[in-house]
């Protein structure tokens, strides 16, 4: 019985594998100082991401939430994961988040939120992780109230219209001991929130509906001041080439 249930592990490792599809986004080939490595088969809500200047981003079409009725309430959330590599020559600095995405409200009750996590950690120490919790605000229409709480009080959302929204975390490699690793794991947490939920008779929650359509992560880097193993052996091949000079001057005199 051990023997077959080793097997069977083993059996589901071996699946677990061939589901895993890793892909690589090259930054030289995308004007970007940085490679993306990202498992096709764990997307999840998010889509396949794309990557331009120094900037990885999502556009997803599905990811939303939309409660329709009285008392209704619905959650949808998603997590996607990306290693960030600095090519030769850079060191990581900092991974800014950038959200945004939709929301209408109808009736007395209606509410909705954007909320989730940004986390990172150096692939070679990762029981070590730094996070960011992503706030949410209003990009459009009354200026009072925010995605996370406030918005629920304001009933000037409530009138059927389509209003932004914008989401913002930022981890930044100071202090941390992010700088230097030759790889940053980067995973990006999102959680949409819509109830008609009413807390006192005779409150109506007709629909509330909030959708994300973009996230995009800017990736600063700064210059390495350490040079690369090819650079050293240059440098190296030119100390030696001057030191056989200085040691054939004497003879040649």
């Amino acid at each position: 019985m051990k023997s077959i249930a080793v097997l069977a592990f083993a059996a589901i490792g071996v699946l677990s594998q061939a589901h895993a599809a890793l892909v690589t986004i090259s930054g030289s080939a995308s004007n970007s100082s940085f490679d993306v490595v990202y498992d096709s088969s764990a997307l999840g809500l998010f889509g396949i991401p794309s990557l331009n200047n120094n900037v990885v981003f999502f556009t997803p079409t599905t990811f939303a939430a939309n409660a329709i009725g009285v008392n209704q309430a619905q959650t949808t959330n998603s997590t996607v994961n990306l290693r960030i590599i600095p090519l030769a020559g850079y060191d990581f600095l900092g991974f800014n988040l950038l959200e945004r995405g939709d929301f209408f409200l109808e009736g007395a009750t209606s509410r909705v939120r954007a909320q989730g996590q940004l986390r990172a950690f150096n692939t070679a120490t990762p029981f070590t992780e730094f996070s960011d919790s992503i706030v949410s605000t209003t990009a459009s229409g009354p200026a009072i109230g925010t995605l996370l709480g406030s918005i629920a009080a304001n009933s000037a959302y409530r009138d059927g219209n389509n209003y932004n929204w914008v989401g913002n975390a930022n981890i930044s490699s100071v202090g941390n001991g992010l700088a230097t690793a030759d790889e940053v794991n980067i995973t990006i947490e999102n959680i949409l929130r819509a109830n008609t939920l009413g807390s006192t008779p005779g409150e109506l929650g007709l629909e509330a509906f909030i959708e994300k359509k973009f996230a995009g992560g800017s990736v600063s880097l700064t210059v390495s001041m350490i040079p690369e193993p090819s650079e050293i052996g240059m440098i190296l091949s030119g100390l030696a080439m001057i030191g056989f000079i200085a040691r054939r001057r004497p003879r040649l005199a």
